[in-house]
């Protein structure tokens, strides 16, 4: 309708190829092996009353679902034991993302806002290891088909290096588009 939108989607599960080259204190090595990645699952919507409009997305996947197609990077580990312990390791993960916009006509400006709380896709991770991600964001109407967009965003979480070490992560972003409407 013009006031209420809604929307699914569906990633079909998808191979990739894996080639790593490494170094690490003089010790080399390369692997070369392919992974198959889940079903992405994701449901939305939006509601724009007037000049505002405020969008709400979920997105699922399996992580548990993760896995080697042949051989794996890892040493005396075959591809069933390692596939076994992606089961163990990993968990589904339900990704919530939040936003807003408001039309500023006078000026053709629109001015965004958004949340996202993307969850760790390890097991034992804890909610420490979950990203916030806060964007501000702004963009104007060139003409009647060019759109220019800037949005700032950032991201903390807590990432466990070893036993025992842990690292406070935060990130930012500045990104630009123009897009070219037809």
């Amino acid at each position: 309708g013009q006031m209420v939108r809604i929307g699914a989607a569906a990633s079909t599960p998808f191979s990739m190829k894996l080639e790593e080259d490494w170094n690490f204190d003089g010790d080399n090595g390369y692997y070369d092996y392919r992974m198959t990645f889940p079903w992405i699952w994701r449901l939305g919507a939006s509601v724009a009353p007037g000049r505002w409009m405020v969008a709400a997305d979920l997105e699922y996947r399996d992580w548990k679902s993760l896995e080697f197609r042949d051989s794996t990077p890892f040493s005396g580990l075959t591809r069933a034991e390692a596939n076994r312990q992606i089961r163990d390791t990993y968990k589904s993960t339900t990704r919530l993302s939040l936003g807003g916009e408001y039309l500023f006509p006078a000026y053709g400006l629109r001015g965004r806002a958004g949340y996202s709380m993307d969850p760790s896709n390890f097991k034992d991770a804890g909610s420490d290891a979950d990203k916030g991600v806060i964007s501000l964001g702004m963009g104007v109407l060139i003409d009647r088909s060019m759109m220019l967009d800037v949005t700032w965003r950032t991201a903390s979480y807590t990432e466990n290096v070893t036993d025992g070490l842990t690292e406070d992560i935060r990130s930012s972003q500045a990104l630009f588009t123009l897009s070219y409407r037809m």
